[in-house]
C-alpha cells in the first residue's frame, strides 16, 4: 500500500475531511485532493504540516498512520519471504488481515461469511439440479 493510500484510509478511519485538513494544514484542497487520490507527491514539509493538521483535527489519527506505515512494510516483507508462492490476489487479502485494526477485521469476518453462505447455497442449488 502507497504512502498516500494509508494517509487516505487514516483520513477516512478518522472523519477527516479535505477541506477541514487543507485550511488547518494551511494548503490548498486541492492539493489534499491530489496527494490523498495519488496524482500528486506533496513536500516532506507539506506532509508533515498535513499529518499535524489530521492530528489537530482527529487526536489519534498521526498514530494509526505511522502505525499503518511502519506495519505495511514489515507485513509485505514478512509475508513475500514466507508465502512466495501465493498469487497476488492472495497476498493482498493476507496483507489486508494482518494490517487490519478490529473494526476492519469485524467488516471482513462480515464479508467473508456472507460470501461462504452464498458459495455454499449456490453448490447446494447445484446439486439439487
Amino acid at each position: 500500500m502507497a504512502i498516500h493510500e494509508i494517509f487516505k484510509r487514516s483520513m477516512d478511519m478518522y472523519g477527516v475531511r479535505g477541506k477541514d485538513l487543507a485550511v488547518t494544514a494551511g494548503v490548498s484542497a486541492q492539493h489534499v485532493t491530489d496527494f490523498r487520490q495519488g496524482r500528486k507527491w506533496v513536500s516532506e514539509g507539506t506532509l508533515e504540516a498535513l499529518l499535524r493538521g489530521m492530528e489537530r483535527l482527529s487526536p489519534g489519527s498521526i498514530k494509526y498512520f505511522c502505525d499503518s506505515l511502519v506495519s505495511q512494510k514489515l507485513i509485505e516483507v514478512d509475508y513475500r519471504r514466507q508465502n512466495t508462492n501465493l498469487d497476488n490476489k492472495k497476498m493482498m487479502l493476507a496483507n489486508l488481515v494482518k494490517s487490519a485494526n478490529i473494526d476492519e477485521l469485524e467488516s471482513l469476518s462480515v464479508a467473508i461469511n456472507k460470501r461462504w453462505k452464498e458459495l455454499i447455497k449456490n453448490q447446494e442449488n447445484e446439486e439439487d439440479a
